[in-house]
């Protein structure tokens, strides 16, 4: 272990938490201020177990290669700090004789990746270069827009407090591969700031220049990075503003008079806007989404079949037909996997047990929300038909699911990619089975009086 992280390391660790307790008052009442501490302080242990992964178990990857790249682009304008802001701010594909071979060296080319060397680049100037602080530091930001998003969900679920902790804070895999130097770090507290923002200035509508600035940067940012999570997520994001304005319309006629407008409005202005994303941030077209499946299939087969010699932690959903019908066949087996899988007896590595734990947890709870759903079909569908966020919370994490599920091949692979649906779907599927429960006591009562 590096000096630096031996001693920046814990000043960084103990430093955050002790400003997080000075000004845990922002964060509402006692039992919000307790979520709070205890959501950063595992943030910041997420951060610990992502650096002994990959510099301890692995030995190398993502993250470690992130790093290493932002101290090269340090150098790079210490050496000289023209090439060196040139590096920041210079397209990386228009040929300069200066830049090329730093350009090269630093994979900038791949624009998700250089975006976060960047930052983190930034981010090493105010912790001595330690890989922990810039982890810690990256971390502090995914966790402000985790906790915006939290605390909004709370507004208007405030007797689910407790559980949407769970779901938005405490879930391992979400704490863990969300936080620390990795992409999945940015991206899932960006879509926090995005969510949030989306709520506040379209439906609460205060903040409005503050608000449209974070929607800009979040999908600006997440578009970079991961772009698909913006495809998933915007759709059900305008359902979720439509069914809200059309609730507060009292009169049926007008009602039903403007809904099949809204309708049209929404339809279209939501294939121009993805389309647009889709030209903007182009290997996540509409055009590529089967060349991106099939090459990460390919991939992750050839990794277990022919590298490792038949040992991985891969998934099959059989044969895939590619048409339309050949893809919707395998929409169930593909959202099995993002939620339910990998089953104990799929587990081949330390780490799937892990993800084999989670994954029962969320399939238990599930299984239950769906039996009061089926018990109390009627007010279930009462229930959720009133709560335009439910409705979204379920489509964007279900949309997610099958994205991530049909695409990715490996279970190792899956536990990171899939972690922006995760608070999404178990915090849905909370607040479900809590109303169902809480209605089942109901008629109980009822029945033996």
């Amino acid at each position: 272990m590096e000096i630096q992280e031996i001693i920046i390391g814990p000043i960084y660790f103990v430093l955050i938490l002790l400003f997080a307790y000075a000004i845990r008052g922002i964060a509402g009442d006692a039992n919000m201020q307790k979520h709070f501490l205890r959501g950063l302080f595992l943030k910041l242990v997420g951060s610990i177990f992502v650096y002994v992964v990959y510099f301890f178990l692995y030995k190398g990857g993502d993250s470690k290669t992130y790093y290493n790249n932002a101290l090269m682009l340090n150098n790079a304008l210490y050496d000289d700090i023209s090439i060196g802001l040139q590096l920041y701010y210079k397209d990386p594909k228009i040929y300069n004789f200066d830049t090329y071979l730093w350009f090269r060296s630093l994979n900038a080319n791949d624009s998700s990746t250089y975006l976060l060397v960047k930052v983190c680049s930034v981010f090493s100037i105010f912790c001595f270069y330690s890989y922990l602080g810039i982890a810690y530091l990256l971390s502090v930001l995914s966790y402000a827009g985790i906790w915006k998003m939290f605390k909004m969900f709370t507004h208007l679920y405030p007797k689910f407090t407790n559980q949407l902790a769970i779901a938005f804070l405490y879930i391992p895999s979400v704490f863990f591969w969300g936080s620390g130097l990795l992409k999945d770090t940015v991206t899932i507290g960006f879509l926090g700031f995005l969510v949030s923002s989306i709520y506040y200035l379209t439906i609460v509508r205060k903040n409005i220049f503050y608000n449209l600035f974070m929607i800009f940067i979040s999908i600006y940012i997440i578009g970079i990075i991961k772009g698909y999570i913006i495809m998933a997520m915007l759709p059900a994001a305008i359902l979720w503003v439509f069914i809200t304005y059309r609730s507060k319309i009292e009169s049926k006629f007008v009602k039903a008079l403007v809904t099949p407008i809204l309708l049209v409005s929404i339809v279209i202005s939501g294939y121009f806007v993805l389309n647009a994303l889709g030209n903007t941030f182009q290997k996540f077209s509409l055009d590529n989404i089967e060349t991106k499946a099939k090459g990460m299939q390919a991939w992750h087969t050839y990794v277990v079949e022919v590298l490792n010699d038949g040992q991985g932690s891969s998934y099959t959903l059989g044969d895939v037909d590619y048409s339309v019908t050949g893809i919707i066949k395998k929409i169930p087996a593909a959202i099995n996997v993002a939620l339910f899988r990998p089953y104990f007896w799929e587990v081949k590595t330390s780490l799937m047990i892990l993800s084999a734990v989670e994954s029962s947890f969320i399939m238990f709870f599930t299984i239950t929300a769906v039996w009061y759903f089926v018990k109390h079909f009627q007010f279930g569908v009462l229930f959720i038909s009133k709560n335009p966020a439910l409705i979204f919370m379920l489509i964007f994490s279900i949309v997610f699911a099958f994205s991530v599920g049909f695409s990715s091949y490996n279970f190792g692979a899956l536990s990171r990619y899939r972690i922006p649906l995760l608070p999404f779907f178990l915090g849905a599927i909370f607040i479900i089975r809590g109303e169902l429960l809480e209605y089942d006591a109901y008629i109980k009562i009822r029945k033996s009086l």
